[in-house]
């Protein structure tokens, strides 16, 4: 899974948002940020990189997706771990 968002990051990055169709173009956005509530963290850490280049690439057409783009980032952020990763983290420490 992490590796198909490493394409559509690359597919991004390279080619840009005028090469697709604006479905498209909406569909790679939308599950790039789908993955930033992944319970995986390097899921959501792929997802809120590839929001990163979405911003830094995205030209004009960044503005129909921004909000979405903020929202799916505050959700990775504001995740909650579960109770056992965070035994983990205690048991690390």
């Amino acid at each position: 899974m992490k590796f198909g968002l490493f394409i559509l990051d690359d597919m991004i990055e390279h080619l840009g948002p005028t090469y697709f169709s604006f479905e498209d173009y909406s569909t790679i956005v939308q599950t790039i940020a789908s993955f930033a509530k992944n319970k995986s963290a390097s899921l959501r850490q792929a997802a809120a990189y590839g929001i990163g280049i979405i911003a830094q690439y995205g030209g004009d057409a960044f503005v129909n997706y921004s909000q979405g783009c903020l929202e799916a980032l505050k959700g990775a952020v504001e995740y909650q771990m579960s109770g056992k990763v965070n035994e983990k983290k205690n048991k690390s420490t």
